[in-house]
């Protein structure tokens, strides 16, 4: 949900669904994810003045959109977990075939 206010006043007030596609590259011995490609769908609920529904809802599921790999942040790596009596995994590369990763550990 995202909800504008000015100055205290709630303006409008839209429900968000956002979609992403994402790739997970091995990086550092995580898994970081990229995003490939990403959907949202915006409908305003609430409003204090009337206005062109569609227009907002567009503009604001442009920005969500183009902004979609900025949610994610560095700090989105998942660090793969140690595997009992095996060790920790130090690097994570793609299989040949791009279907499976090669995981080596300690």
């Amino acid at each position: 949900m995202v909800t504008l206010s000015v100055e205290g006043t709630q303006i409008l007030k839209l429900n968000v669904g956002l979609t992403l596609v994402l790739d997970l590259e091995p990086s550092a011995g995580k898994l970081s994810p990229k995003v490939i490609d990403s959907k949202a769908e915006v409908a305003l609920i609430d409003e204090l003045y009337d206005g062109p529904d569609a227009a907002l809802e567009q503009a604001v599921q442009s920005q969500i959109g183009g902004a979609a790999a900025g949610l994610l942040g560095d700090s989105a790596a998942i660090a793969l977990p140690d595997l009992p009596g095996l060790g920790a995994p130090v690097d994570v590369v793609p299989d040949a075939g791009g279907r499976f990763l090669r995981i080596r550990l300690q």
